[in-house]
């Protein structure tokens, strides 16, 4: 059981690894998100369901006619965002770097590395949990007439 375990860790840490090495998507939305983690993969179930993410919503700001209570509520919810995408990605690079110096120093050990898998696993969760309380925030400030012009002009973007 215990190899089992140290194999599931370190798949976990690959992933990681190779996940960060990816390059950087540079849309609004995506900037400043942790290495490693998509905000429209954590967001999908919300997105697919006309909860849009506030970063996209204000790209298209002038095209929704958002009033200025609008854009105060929105810019509010995107700095909080902010604030927990910076928080979470100091967490993530502290959390690889002691990944780092353990196989470094030759000191990982089964134990450790499951706490900080797990520990990695804690954060993506809590960015998953900001990213779809932005989203629902950002529906909630929305009038369904907006909501439907922002999909119809997201749908034209793709096209």
């Amino acid at each position: 059981m215990g190899i089992f375990k140290l194999i599931s860790v370190l798949t976990l840490w690959s992933c990681t690894l190779i996940a960060a090495a990816q390059p950087a998507d540079t849309t609004a939305a995506a900037k400043g998100m942790p290495a490693g983690m998509d905000i429209y993969k954590l967001a999908k179930v919300a997105t697919g369901q006309h909860y849009p993410l506030p970063g996209e919503v204000m790209f298209y700001q002038k095209q929704l006619t958002l009033t200025a209570a609008q854009l105060s509520r929105m810019t509010a919810i995107i700095k909080t965002l902010n604030l927990k995408k910076a928080e979470i990605s100091q967490s993530v690079t502290l959390n690889e770097r002691t990944l780092q110096k353990l196989f470094a120093t030759r000191k990982a050990q089964e134990s450790n590395l499951i706490f900080y898998g797990n520990r990695y696993g804690l954060y993506e969760c809590e960015m998953r949990t900001a990213v779809l309380v932005a989203c629902t925030l950002t529906a909630r400030v929305l009038t369904p007439l907006q909501i439907n012009r922002f999909e119809q002009l997201q749908k034209n973007a793709d096209e």
